[in-house]
């Protein structure tokens, strides 16, 4: 880096290294506990095929992966585990506030990965709504009377603590959007420049196309006489009167030459003959 200040994606790359590491660590831990619990009853093959093991050390491992590399896809990556890790313990325990507290990592992951900038209400509504029917489900799994219920005491445990988040953070959350929005228009009106200088630099080009590439003078009908008047025209600039003189032919001669030249070309001026035929002679 040229300086010392790290840019925003550095950032956002440090963070998601970061998640990936202590994720990796918890799961891990947990997977570690686990086992152990189930040594008691099972042996340690029996107890590494656990959902409680596996499934841990499986999410651990592939956690700890999002954190290789600076990519878009690995954090979008390590956000989904966060999601399907909230599933898996709201499927197990309908009520587990682990559970909705992963719902709440995720969310705040895709937040700060940009994932949540284009229809942030309709998103965050989804992710409400989804989290509705997981606990319904969970909890009708689990023989625990109104699904609807316990859904909406999830509900609202996030809407709350959520709320309470924004209240906290109003100040970032704003400026945040604001500065998003701003960089959207900075965004638009970049592209709309590059486009407008695409269309001048092809623009250019076909000038210089123009200006550079040779006219087909004998498909155009001129003479060798013809073609000789003009080459002494471009080559040397001179006069009418020296220019009869150096071809030897008469003045008049020369005069009848240019008109028959300025009629097939489609010119009226000797400076629009040497304009359009100046690539022909070098």
């Amino acid at each position: 880096m040229v300086s010392g200040t790290a840019t925003k994606d550095d950032r956002i790359y440090h963070v998601q290294r970061k998640i990936a590491v202590l994720a990796f660590l918890a799961g891990f831990f947990v997977a570690l506990i686990n086992f152990v619990d189930y040594l008691s009853k099972y042996s340690a093959f029996e107890a590494l095929g656990k959902p409680a093991v596996f499934l841990n050390i499986l999410l651990s491992a592939l956690t700890l992966a999002t954190g290789l590399g600076d990519f878009r896809i690995l954090r979008l990556l390590q956000t989904w585990i966060v999601f399907i890790t909230a599933v898996i313990s709201i499927l197990d325990t309908y009520n587990s506030i682990h559970g909705l507290g992963l719902i709440l990592l995720g969310f705040f992951l895709a937040f700060k990965y940009g994932f949540l900038k284009k229809h942030f209400l309709i998103k965050t509504l989804a992710i409400v709504l989804a989290v509705f029917a997981l606990v319904m489900f969970s909890a009708g799994l689990d023989g625990a009377g109104s699904g609807v219920m316990h859904s909406l005491d999830s509900i609202i445990y996030l809407a709350v603590f959520l709320a309470v988040t924004y209240i906290i953070y109003q100040d970032e959350i704003t400026d945040y959007v604001l500065r998003n929005r701003e960089f959207e228009g900075q965004l638009k009106q970049l592209k709309r420049e590059r486009t407008m200088l695409a269309d001048r630099l092809a623009d250019l080009d076909s000038k210089i196309t123009k200006m550079t590439e040779k006219v087909d003078l004998k498909a155009m009908g001129l003479t060798k006489k013809e073609l000789e008047v003009v080459e002494a025209l471009i080559l040397y600039r001179e006069t009418e009167q020296q220019l009869a003189e150096r071809l030897g032919i008469s003045y008049h001669t020369l005069r009848n030459h240019f008109r028959h030249i300025r009629d097939k070309l489609g010119v009226d001026r000797r400076e629009d003959i040497i304009e359009m035929c100046r690539n022909n002679f070098g």
